[in-house]
């Protein structure tokens, strides 16, 4: 875009420009500014440095926006030809699903949470599914391992068996060694 429209390209970076000098003067840096709190900011620019910092790079901006909205007003807009789309989501009516939950489309798709049973909203567990690495490629659900239980799920769903135990490994693992 640069190369066939030079002036929108350049009027662009300078609203970019105008931007950050904002934050930069309201919020104390450009990136992840350090004067912003919730409720406000720690401490509010005085008026004669919102004038100083900010007057003259806010009229060119202004400038630049209006070129750019009468620019952009020139775009010949086609006409847009939807398909039906099918759009697929989670599901958990009584919490926020972004884990865990139903599959569900507007198109009747309805898949349940795998290794679960559908239980009503009133039978169902209130406490979320917490993942406990457990090694680099294993991870234990909260839900899925309760004390005693000697086949870990892994992050893929299936379940491994531990490795065997003889009592010369178990004895060797408890007792140190002299060396």
């Amino acid at each position: 875009m640069a190369r066939e429209h030079p002036q929108a390209a350049t009027r662009g970076l300078e609203l970019k420009k105008a931007g950050n000098t904002i934050v930069t003067t309201v919020g104390g840096r450009e990136i992840h500014p350090v004067n912003v709190r919730v409720g406000g900011f720690y401490r509010v620019p005085k008026r004669v440095e919102l004038i100083n910092k900010l007057h003259q790079p806010l009229q060119r901006a202004r400038d630049h926006a209006l070129a750019t909205a009468h620019w952009t007003s020139t775009f010949t807009i086609p006409e847009l030809d939807r398909k039906p789309a099918e759009y697929i989501a989670l599901n958990e009516p009584d919490r926020y699903p972004i884990d865990l939950g139903r599959i569900v489309s507007n198109h009747r798709l309805d898949i349940p949470p795998r290794n679960s049973t559908p239980t009503s909203p009133r039978t169902r567990s209130r406490t979320p599914t917490r993942c406990t690495p457990t090694s680099a490629n294993e991870a234990v659900t909260s839900q899925d391992h309760s004390p005693g239980t000697t086949h870990p799920q892994t992050t893929s769903g299936h379940s491994r068996k531990p490795p065997p135990t003889t009592p010369d490994s178990a004895a060797s693992a408890t007792t140190p060694s002299k060396a």
